[in-house]
C-alpha cells in the first residue's frame, strides 16, 4: 500500500511492521511512536509480539526525544515500510495464527492484492480454509500443508486446481473425491485416525510420484486402484497395523523404485505380482510379519528384511530416541528369556533367539556363551573387551547392559533382581521399570509382572540432529527474509523452558537487542553454561551444535554454510539426509 503518513501504518499487515522494526533500530521505532496519536500507536503496538510491544511501550512512555528527531525517524519507518510493502512472499505459514487475526490482517491489507497473489505455498489449519480462501487466490498455490482437515473444509481445498504437493496431518478422515486432485505430484496423509480404508478415487491421481501415508492404525483393506498410480515411484504405508494384505494391483506399479511397509505388523505375505515390479531399489518390510520373499525381492539394492536383527543398531551412530527405544526392546527380551530360563532350563533360550538375530550382535553372541555353559567370569571378559572397541557411547552403553542382562539369566537372579539390574545402568524419564518398582515396594507383588515396554518406547521419525538442522535452516532462512526479531514468534516455549540451547538462546535475541548490547557475545557465555548441563556426551555435542547454529544466525551466513558447520559435528549417516551436501 502507499504510506502517506505514519498514521497509515495501521492498515499495514504486522508482518511488514516487524522487519522494518529490525530493519531500523529500537530508537528509532520508539522516536517515530512518541509523535502517533495514541489509538495509531497502540494499533501499531497490537501488531507487534506481545513482549516486544510491551518494552516498546514502557520505552515510549518513559523517554523525551526532541521534535525534529521524532519526524526525521517517522520519514526512515514510513520509508521502510514503503520498501517492505514491494516485497515479494513465496509462502505463507499461518499454521499458529488466530483466525480472527489473520482475517483482520488481510482485510487492512485490500489493496495488497498484487502480492498476495505472489503466495504459491501455504501452510494452515483446515478451519481457517473459508477465511484465507477470501482473500488469496487459491487456484495458484502449489503446496499445500493442512492440519485438522475436516470434510466441512473440503470444498475449499478442491478449488486449488493447480495444487501439486498436498501435506494432511490429523485428519479425520481421508477425502473420498481426493482424487478430483488432479495436478498432484505428491501426497502425505499423516494419523488419518477416523479412517477404515482408502477412498477409491485415489487411483484418479495419474500424476502423482510420491504417496506416503502414516499411522494408519484403522485401516484394513487399499483399493485396487491404488495400482492406477501408473506414475509413483514412491509408496511408504508405514504403522497399518490393521491392514492384513497389499493388493494384487501393486504389481502395475511399473515405474515404482521404493516400497515402504514398515510397522505394518498384520501383513504376512507379499501378493505375487510383487514380481512384476522390475524398477525397484528400496523395500523396507521391517516390523512387518512377512516370512519370506521372491528371489527377485530378495536381490533390490536396499532390501530391509523383517527376520534376523539387529537387537543393538550398527553402522550408523545412536541419538538418544534410538538409545531408549533399543533398551526397551533389550530389557523386554532378557526380561522374557530369563523367565523361560527358570521355567525350562537354559537351552529352551535357544529356540527362541537362534534364526531371530544377526550372528554378529551383540546380543547373539553373549546369550550363545551362556547356553554353552562357559563361565560367568569368561562371558564377562570376552563381552567387555567387546563393549571396550565400541565408540559410540548410547551403543557402549547398552552393550554394558545386555551384559548385566544375560548374566542374571544365567545366574537365576532373583526375579525382581533382574529389574534393578536392567533399571539401575540407565537414568531415563518414565522408565516403565522404575513405575513397576514403586508399586512394588508399596506391596504390589504382581508390580513386574507383564510390563509393556512397548507403549513406552518414543515415536519412531527423524533423528534428533537431523531434526535439529532442518530447524535451524528453517529459521535462519527466516532471519534472512524478514529479521532476525521474525524468530519470536516462531519460538518453542516447550524447550525453552527445559533450556533448549537452540530455543533458549533465541529468546534473548529480542529482550538484549532492546538493551542496546552485544547479543552474539552476551548469548554465546550464556549457552556455553547450558552446554556444562548436558548429561552426556551425545547430548553435549548436540548443545554445542546448537550454540554453533545461534551465531551462525545472528551473523546471517548463507544456508550452504549453515548445513556444512553444523553437519561437521555428526557422523556421516546424519549428512545422507541433506544430499549434495559433502
Amino acid at each position: 500500500m502507499a504510506v502517506f503518513s505514519f498514521n497509515d501504518i495501521v492498515g499495514v499487515d504486522s508482518t511488514s511492521i516487524e522487519k522494518v522494526l529490525r530493519e531500523a533500530n529500537c530508537g528509532t521505532f520508539v522516536k517515530a511512536l512518541q509523535s502517533a496519536d495514541v489509538e495509531v500507536r497502540g494499533k501499531i503496538l497490537a501488531k507487534l509480539p506481545d513482549r516486544i510491544s510491551a518494552r516498546l511501550k514502557t520505552q515510549v512512555e518513559n523517554s523525551s526525544f526532541p521534535s525534529r528527531e521524532r519526524v526525521k525517524a517517522q520519514g526512515e519507518i514510513i520509508a521502510g515500510i514503503e520498501r517492505a510493502c514491494k516485497d515479494q512472499n513465496y509462502h505463507l505459514d499461518l499454521r499458529w495464527q488466530p483466525g480472527d487475526r489473520i482475517r483482520d490482517a488481510f482485510a487492512a491489507c485490500q489493496d495488497r492484492r498484487s502480492d498476495l497473489a505472489q503466495i504459491r505455498s501455504l501452510s494452515i489449519f483446515g478451519e481457517l480454509l473459508p477465511v484465507i480462501a477470501q482473500f488469496l487466490e487459491m487456484d495458484k498455490i502449489e503446496k499445500l500443508c493442512v492440519c485438522n482437515l475436516r470434510p466441512e473444509y473440503w470444498p475449499h481445498l478442491k478449488k486449488i486446481s493447480c495444487l501439486k504437493s498436498l501435506e494432511i496431518s490429523w485428519a479425520s478422515s481421508i477425502p473420498e473425491n481426493i482424487g478430483d486432485l488432479q495436478s498432484l505430484t505428491k501426497l502425505l496423509i499423516n494419523c488419518p485416525y477416523k479412517c477404515l480404508a482408502l477412498p477409491e478415487s485415489i487411483g484418479n491421481l495419474k500424476n502423482l510420484t510420491s504417496l506416503k501415508i502414516c499411522s494408519a492404525w484403522n485401516i484394513e483393506r487399499l483399493p485396487d486402484s491404488i495400482g492406477d498410480l501408473q506414475s509413483l515411484t514412491e509408496l511408504s504405508l508405514n504403522q497399518f497395523e490393521m491392514l492384513k494384505n497389499l493388493p494384487d494391483s501393486i504389481g502395475n506399479l511399473r515405474n515404482l523404485t521404493h516400497l515402504d511397509i514398515s510397522g505394518s505388523s498384520s501383513i504376512k505375505h507379499l501378493p505375487d505380482s510383487i514380481e512384476l515390479l522390475e524398477s525397484l531399489k528400496y523395500v523396507n518390510l521391517r516390523g512387518t510379519g512377512i516370512s519370506s520373499v521372491p528371489p527377485s525381492i530378495f536381490r533390490v539394492e536396499n532390501f530391509i528384511d523383517s527376520k534376523r536383527l539387529w537387537v543393538i543398531p550398527q553402522g550408523k551412530s545412536l541419538s538418544y530416541r534410538d538409545f531408549v527405544n533399543v533398551y526397551y526392546t533389550l530389557a523386554a527380551m532378557l526380561i522374557r528369556f530369563y523367565i523361560k530360563g527358570r521355567r525350562e532350563g537354559l537351552l529352551a533360550i535357544m529356540n527362541d533367539f537362534e534364526g531371530l538375530f544377526e550372528k554378529k550382535d551383540f546380543l547373539h553372541t553373549g546369550l550363545c556363551l551362556m547356553v554353552n555353559g562357559t563361565d560367568a567370569t569368561i562371558i564377562r571378559q570376552i563381552l567387555t573387551s567387546k563393549m571396550e572397541r565400541e565408540h559410540d557411547f548410547y551403543r557402549k552403553k547398552l552393550m554394558g547392559i545386555a551384559i548385566e542382562g544375560i548374566l542374571a539369566i544365567q545366574e537365576c537372579d532373583d526375579t525382581n533382581l533382574i529389574y534393578t539390574k536392567l533399571s539401575s545402568t540407565v537414568h531415563i524419564k518414565d522408565n516403565p521399570i522404575e513405575a513397576a518398582w514403586k508399586k512394588y515396594i508399596s506391596g504390589d507383588e504382581t508390580a513386574f509382572d507383564n510390563i509393556d515396554f512397548k507403549s513406552a518406547m518414543l515415536p519412531e521419525g527423524e533423528r534428533e540432529e537431523v531434526i535439529f538442522i532442518k530447524r535451524v535452516i528453517f529459521l535462519s532462512e527466516l532471519v534472512r527474509k524478514e529479521g532476525i526479531l521474525a524468530i519470536e514468534k516462531h519460538l518453542d516455549k516447550d524447550a525453552i523452558a527445559a533450556r533448549d540451547p537452540l530455543e533458549y538462546g533465541l529468546s534473548l535475541v529480542a529482550d538484549i537487542w532492546l538493551m542496546g548490547l552485544d547479543y552474539r557475545k552476551v548469548i554465546g557465555d550464556i549457552i556455553s553454561k547450558l552446554i556444562d548441563l548436558a548429561p552426556d556426551p551425545v547430548q553435549r555435542n548436540i548443545a554445542m551444535a546448537k550454540k554453533e547454529a545461534v551465531m551462525l544466525i545472528l551473523a546471517n551466513y548463507n544456508i550452504h554454510v549453515i548445513k556444512m558447520s553444523l553437519l561437521a559435528y555428526f557422523d556421516e549417516d546424519i549428512a545422507k539426509a541433506f544430499p549434495g551436501e559433502d
